[in-house]
């Protein structure tokens, strides 16, 4: 539940720009190159050691839509950007924007149990992106930070097969009964 509060907010938040007139050209320039980093790499992750990663796809009433969630920072992360990519696709193929943070928007930083949204310092961030017409794809994050002294910059690549006609979905069974059980006292 409270990754879904957490979710909505952000959501809010992190809504990226879509018009291409408003995008400053250094920062198209570095999502470009992010795009490529990211094609190029060869080794993905599923997980980290330095904050908590999980990718969602669900059935929505226009499609589908998967989300992406970063939070829960085991170290402290500065001027953190995340990017994802689709199905492994070149940038001069796609015709869209994907989602992203902290590139065409302010950086924010994540560190463990401080939060403070008025300066940045935030639990972490959620990338959604709507209006899917494939129920399955492949996605691929990068997720990348500095230290405190803004000398050395870590970068992270994950990749995620969502799939949601894969997904196991429990429903309960109405058969089922709740079981009692009477505990004795010894006295």
């Amino acid at each position: 539940m409270k990754k879904i509060i957490l979710s909505c907010l952000t959501i809010l938040l992190l809504v990226g720009c879509s018009n291409q007139d408003k995008i400053d050209a250094d920062a198209l320039l570095q999502y470009e190159l992010y795009w490529n980093s990211i094609i190029n790499e060869t080794t993905y992750l599923s997980s980290s050691r330095n904050f908590s990663i999980e990718a969602e796809i669900e059935k929505t009433s226009e499609g589908y839509e998967y989300y992406v969630v970063v939070d829960e920072p085991k170290i402290a992360m500065y001027d953190v950007k995340i990017m994802v990519i689709e199905n492994r696709e070149r940038f001069d193929e796609f015709d869209r924007m994907l989602p992203s943070v902290g590139i065409f928007d302010a950086r924010f930083n994540m560190i463990p149990n401080q939060v403070r949204t008025d300066k940045n310092y935030r639990e972490g961030a959620v990338l959604v992106r709507q209006k899917l017409t494939e129920p399955a794809l492949s996605i691929q994050v990068m997720v990348t930070w500095q230290n405190y002294t803004k000398l050395d910059t870590f970068k992270e690549f994950f990749e995620f097969e969502l799939d949601y006609n894969a997904q196991e979905v429990v429903e309960p069974d109405e058969t089922d009964e709740i079981e009692e059980t009477e505990t004795e006292t010894d006295a």
